[in-house]
């Protein structure tokens, strides 16, 4: 038969756990590699802090594999990855929840810890935080507060003080990127203060 752009192989295996009803996949994945991505997300992403384990090109057709398959959520990887037949045509195992949960949260912004030290200390699983952007905005105190680049974090950044929220822990996967001194911490918490009108303030 006539290789197309799509290369196929055809192979008889008589083992009853390598057989697959999700034989269809891989072609998701063969696809994407044909038209270049593969070469594009290893321009355009980094993620990874360690050279060892999936590189960012592994974890991104793993999430297009999930969603051709009909996954509702990250959790479904976990059938993916129980199918022996669909790994063999892969050539590989998937990565599991967690790690691609990992792999999705390095993506979010950098936040400013606000919460108090005690919390942290007593392995609370949530943590507060002020999100930050570099998208700035001049004068916007207090709803903004400007974070100067320091330490990791390479750009001047606003605090987003009106936009406080409590994330899981599992979320801060990088980090500290920087710490305030604390004539910075008072203005943070001051701007706080105005915004949810605590008393005091």
């Amino acid at each position: 038969m006539k290789q197309a752009l799509l290369p196929y192989g055809v192979e008889v295996i008589a083992a009853a756990d390598t057989v697959t009803a999700r034989a269809g996949l891989p072609l998701v994945v063969d696809t994407m590699r044909a038209l270049g991505l593969a070469g594009i997300i290893e321009d355009e992403v980094s993620i990874r802090q360690r050279a060892r384990g999936r590189d960012e090109v592994q974890m991104i057709e793993a999430l297009v594999v999930l969603m051709a398959s009909g996954g509702e959520c990250i959790d479904d990887i976990n059938v993916l990855r129980a199918d022996q037949g669909l790994c063999r045509l892969l050539d590989r195992t998937l990565p599991s929840a967690d790690a691609l949960r990992r792999f999705l949260y390095a993506f979010h912004d950098e936040a400013l810890i606000v919460q108090a030290q005690a919390l942290l200390d007593a392995e609370h699983p949530s943590t507060l935080v002020v999100p930050l952007t570099t998208q700035l905005v001049d004068a916007a105190e207090p709803l903004r507060i400007r974070i100067r680049a320091s330490g990791s974090l390479k750009k001047d950044s606003d605090a987003l003080i009106d936009q406080v929220r409590a994330i899981d822990n599992r979320r801060l996967v990088q980090g500290p990127l920087s710490r305030l001194q604390p004539p910075q911490l008072d203005v943070v918490a001051h701007a706080l203060g105005e915004v949810l009108e605590l008393p005091g303030e």
